[in-house]
Order: C-alpha cells, then structure tokens, then sequence
C-alpha cells in the first residue's frame, strides 16, 4: 500500500461524497450506514421540534440533523453524536477544564493544569506558570480547531508574551494553563468499551524532490488532496501567517528543499488548514486504547466520542488533552494514508445492535445528499423522508448498447422503464453518439428479466450485449439517472457546428471561385472583341 494510496472502504466509494463538505461528510456516512440497513432515514433542519432539547450547535445549513427508526425506536442524531450521549457530557467535553477535573477524579492520565477565570490577575497566571514549571501551554477553555493556543512555552518572557496574545489579542478571557507534553498528536474515536479508530495527526507540511520550490510542491499536494473527499476542503493556503513561518526558518516559497527533506508550514496540528491524518490504529498499543476507553468513562452518559490524545512512543507515555462528544469522522474514513476505519457501523451498530446481522450491500448503494437535502431549503418544511433501499443481496448488471442509442426519447424511456419497477436502481452512461452503457441493480431476478426483455425489443436498430465483468464495488445510486448526456450533446453541438463553419467557408471558396471565373470569362470575351 503505498503512502499516496490509502486503503479506502469499498462501502464508502469517495466518489459519493465530493463536494459534501466538513461535518456534513460525516452525518451522511452514518445515515447512509443505517439506511442500507433498512432503518427508516428522515433528515430534518435546525427548526425541527425533535432536536429542540438537544444541544445542536452551528447548524446552519441542512444535512446535519437526522433520526434512524426501525420497528420498536427512534434515535436522535447531529452530526456523529446520537441521544444516547446526553447534553451534560456534551457540556462536559466543551469546556476542556471540567473535561480536565473529570478526568483526573478518574485516574486518567491528563497535563497538570489549572483553569483560570477572567477575573484572574495576569501576575497570579504568571506566578502559577513558574510553580508549575516550563514548557508549558496556554489555551481557551472553550474553542476548537486549535485557535488560542500556544504550545511548548519554555520560560518566563515567552510566556507573558503568549498570554497577551490569547487574553488580549485573540479575546479569550477564561483560559487553562497545562504543562506541554512531548509526544504526537492523536485523534481515537471509542464506540463503548473498543477503539475503533485512530490516526495520528500532523502539521501541513511538504516533502522535497530536489527540483520544485516550496510554492510548487504546495500545489503538488493540493492536487492530491483533492482526490480526498475530506481534505479536498482543506487545501493548503499560502498566507502571510504561511510566508513567516517560513522565514523564522529562513526560507521562502521559492525555496527548494532537497530530496526527500520534509518542511514544516505551520506548528498547528489542525486538518482543516491543511495538516496530515495518517491511520494507526493497528500501531497503538492495548495501553494506549484502555486509556482513551477510560476517559470516555469517566465522562457522564458519554457512550462513544472522539478522545484527543499526545502519545509519545519513546518514553511509552500517553495522556488526553479533551474529548469531543460530536467528533468529525472523515479523516477515519478518509485517511491521507493507512487503512480507513468503519466509524458509521461502530456507532449503528451500537445504537441498533439488533441490526448488525443485517445484510450490508454487496454493491455499495447510495441516495444524493445534495438531491434530497435540498427539498429542506423550502421554508415550509422540517423534515424528509429517504425512500427506502432495496435490501439484501444485490444482482448487478451491466450492459452495452450500440446503434441508435443516443436519442433523448430511446434514453428516457429505458429510465421510465426502470422506475417503473420499484425494485431497479441504475444509470445510462453516455460513451458515445453510438454507444452507452446500462448498470442495473436489483434483489428481483424477475424485474431483471422483465427489464432485459424490454432492452432487447425496445429498438431493431440497437444492439444489446450483457457483459460478462461486472465491478461489485462501482457505487449505484437509488433511482435512474443519465450520465454524461449534457456533455455528450455538448459534444455533439460543438462538433455541428465546427462543421456549419467548415461548410460556410467552403461555401465561400465556391462563390469566390465562380466570381473569378466570372471575371476570367469577361476578359476573355473583351480580349476576342478586339482582335
């Protein structure tokens, strides 16, 4: 497995979820688990009555909030975080220094700190600083994404610098001054009593090929990311706060690394501004993993979350800095390198146990995010409900037609055809003015065999051949659609009138070539004249 090629889940196929950005990535995997599963899916908006009594911060869009249902209940979901999980642990594992004081009731090991309020004397901080002894860290009690922290603080001037920085400049009164632990920086994610997930995170950073400036492999690996559902949101910025971190180390954009040199871009660990997740779960230790299971317990009504952690290997030390209750779930699923890690069935799995016998998909079937989530752009409505999936083993199907096949009446009629049978799920690919493809899925050998028949006498002038390869894992959306007819009519227009043009300017040539003929023809007749 090479470190550019992650092993994805076949039942997640990343091309499902371009453009679905953020926490929203991580709602649709876990409805998309229950779903298959057959669990009632209806998405609804922040206005909803059935989230009024949960704690849904910064929804401020759709496709956040949803409940699963089967025949005996109903849970509750935002985001990855279900009912289960009460508000009091979510207030909890939002404010890191009542995190810190549960955590340490517990014996779970944790950075010695100490909150301070905003009504604390800088010089009292500063005192406890040197009590406590350097390096030490400097955070807001109550923000995420690594904003107002200052890390690895090794004396007293540093310090007092960093302080003004955080209460002052970034406005964050109430902070929590720890001691800095040497280690990496983790993200596990416990579902009960197992660690189902772990990747280890780093800062943004770029590796030399002796050849390409700084600014050029910044570009090389945005390409990359943008072949990853999740970090295609999370490109690398080149910005002034970029610009001098690299000349505290006395280089540039335009400088070139040497081959196989990696060069940091920032100090901060953060995904969404362009660092690393690298999976390793199979590389931590039984210790490591009964820690982050401890923590989770010791938090009140927590049940699965994710658990943040500085893991030094070396020195076999690992202690958590906070737990996040609605944790995002993307970097899981979309490694930048290693394995990818079934999150969604961990948490469906232990909302509805009952239903972990079901049959998952052979064929990874979908419903549009975007399709159905924008219905709940309509004022008037607070909810939706996902039509359901065909359930257990799936027949998939391919066929290639060739002919007279790319008509807009011969192609919808094979989609009313299709949708006509409740039971058929597929797509028309156009590959040519002559030539398109059909895969169809379906749990009903009879619907199959009914749609084949129509195929095949549907058009003289078609002919239908069945493949004998089909790809079990290339994803098959619910419903009908039709693949690449715009681009293909595009096509088609563009090479039309590419030819209206190339006939007009031969038309010319023509009339050009009958003038000169013309003027050819009175010369002669003025020259015969004369004589």
């Amino acid at each position: 497995m090479s470190p550019n090629n992650p092993e994805w889940l076949t039942e997640y196929p990343p091309e499902i979820f371009f453009g679905i950005k953020g926490p929203r990535i991580d709602a649709y995997a876990v409805a998309l688990e229950g779903w298959r599963r057959g669990l009632k899916l209806k998405w609804y908006t922040k206005d909803a009555a059935a989230f009024k009594e949960m704690k849904t911060w910064f929804v401020d869009q759709p496709g956040q909030l949803f409940s699963l249902t089967d025949q005996s209940k109903e849970h509750f979901f935002f985001r990855t975080r279900g009912d289960l999980v009460s508000n009091k642990a979510v207030d909890i594992g939002a404010d890191k220094s009542k995190t810190k004081t549960y955590l340490e009731k517990e014996n779970v090991a944790t950075p010695k700190g100490k909150k301070f309020d905003s009504h604390v004397s800088d010089q009292e901080i500063i005192d406890y600083a040197k009590k406590l002894g350097f390096p030490l860290v400097i955070k807001p009690t109550d923000d995420s994404f690594g904003r107002g922290i200052t890390a690895n603080i090794k004396d007293s001037t540093h310090f007092i610098e960093a302080l003004n920085h955080t209460r002052y400049q970034q406005d964050y009164k109430n902070i929590i001054v720890e001691e800095h632990i040497e280690g990496d920086d983790y993200r596990l994610y416990v579902v009960g009593n197992q660690v189902v997930g772990a990747i280890h995170r780093t800062p943004p950073y770029v590796e030399g090929d002796g050849q390409s400036t700084i600014s050029q492999l910044i570009k090389q690996k945005n390409k990359l990311r943008q072949k990853n559902p999740r970090l295609a949101s999370c490109l690398i910025k080149i910005d002034q706060e970029l610009i001098a971190f690299l000349k505290k180390q006395n280089r540039s954009l335009k400088t070139k690394p040497k081959k196989g040199e990696q060069v940091l871009l920032s100090y901060k660990n953060n995904i969404s501004i362009g660092g690393d997740a690298k999976d390793k779960l199979d590389q931590l230790t039984d210790q490591v993993k009964s820690i982050a299971i401890e923590a989770v317990k010791a938090i009140p009504e927590l049940n699965h979350c994710g658990v943040d952690m500085i893991i030094d290997q070396e020195q076999n030390r690992a202690v958590v800095i906070e737990v996040n209750a609605t944790a995002h779930i993307g970097s899981l699923l979309f490694p930048g390198q290693g394995k990818a890690r079934d999150i969604p069935k961990a948490i469906v799995d232990y909302y509805f146990p009952e239903s972990i016998e079901a049959d998952r998909h052979n064929v990874p079937i979908y419903f549009s995010f975007k399709e159905e989530i924008r219905v709940l752009n309509n004022a008037s409505l607070q909810s939706v409900t996902i039509t359901e999936p065909p359930l257990g083993k799936l027949i998939k199907t391919n066929y290639r037609l060739k002919g007279k096949v790319s008509s807009r009446r011969y192609q919808e009629s094979i989609k009313k055809q299709v949708l006509s049978q409740i039971d058929l799920n597929g797509f028309i690919v156009n590959k040519s003015r002559q030539e398109i493809e059909i895969v169809v899925a379906t749990n009903n050998r009879q619907s199959l065999a009914e749609f084949e028949s129509f195929l095949e006498n549907l058009s003289d002038k078609v002919n239908v051949q069945k493949l004998a390869k089909v790809d079990d894992h290339q994803p098959v959306k619910l419903g009908f659609s039709i693949i690449g007819k715009d681009n293909l009519v595009k096509k088609f227009k563009r090479k039309s009138y590419q030819y209206r043009i190339l006939r007009w300017i031969l038309k010319g040539f023509e009339i050009l070539n009958t003038i000169f003929q013309l003027i050819i023809l009175r010369i002669n007749k003025r020259k015969n004249k004369t004589k």
